[in-house]
């Protein structure tokens, strides 16, 4: 959404994104689709919720808007052969994917953090670096969008950045389940063999329990190992979890 906005402060940059567009053209029949349908009727699907001709219609006309106020006399006829429509219904698509695999998981970002991604947003602050309100609602204005449709947008953008990070990032496991795994993959047992032949071998005859038990309590520490404990603990506090 920030990138939307972006572009249309700056003509160079939707020069580039026009000639991006040429290049990377493929046609979906979209457009010829959207014609005959009704305003009511759904395009596209995703996790049960549809996006409709007029939404698609409406994220389309703003991508026109944009290219015009840089001056350009783009038709929306244009657009549409050089794709605009295509990639509006793509955008569409991938919020509502990002919308239902975030429900899914549980995530989400709450009205704090949407209101101090707006105020630190380098976009709309003024020549003394503060937040300008005027700023904020002058470029949302003239993206085409109203102020609930950008935090709308804002919030999917931050949720799906949430979504890739946490795909991205990979735990580790525990160092004491690594030591123990490695220990038991690398494990080796060595082995001393004694041959001791039968004419060597003394007549010692049959020893009794007793003499064995009295063996054993005379060498008890040969035979006894030391105790050990160990443990192995996760600390989190509430500020830790407040921090993360």
């Amino acid at each position: 959404m920030l990138q939307i906005l972006r572009s249309s402060s700056g003509g160079l940059v939707a020069k580039a994104f026009m000639i991006l567009l040429i290049i990377s053209f493929g046609a979906w029949g979209v457009q010829g689709y959207l014609n005959q349908a009704s305003q009511g009727e759904m395009v596209a699907t995703v996790g049960g919720d549809t996006i409709t001709t007029s939404e698609l219609a409406a994220a389309f006309a703003r991508d026109v808007r944009r290219f015009q106020a840089q001056g350009s006399d783009l038709t929306a006829e244009q657009a549409r052969n050089l794709g605009l429509m295509d990639l509006a219904l793509d955008r569409l698509i991938q919020g509502r994917t990002y919308d239902a695999a975030s429900g899914w998981l549980g995530m989400g970002i709450s009205d704090k953090h949407i209101a101090q991604a707006i105020r630190e947003e380098e976009l709309f602050r003024d020549d003394s670096g503060n937040f300008s309100r005027s700023r904020f609602e002058f470029l949302i204005r003239n993206s085409g969008m109203s102020e609930s449709q950008y935090v709308a947008d804002l919030r999917r953008d931050m949720t799906k950045r949430e979504i890739i990070n946490s795909l991205a990032f990979t735990a580790g496991a525990p160092s004491v389940l690594e030591k123990r795994l490695h220990l038991y993959r690398n494990e080796k047992r060595v082995a001393t063999i004694t041959v001791i032949s039968v004419d060597d071998a003394l007549d010692v005859g049959v020893p009794d329990g007793g003499t064995i038990a009295q063996i054993h309590q005379d060498q008890a520490e040969r035979y006894t190992a030391p105790e050990r404990r160990s443990a192995s603990f996760i600390l989190l506090t509430a500020e830790r979890a407040m921090k993360d």
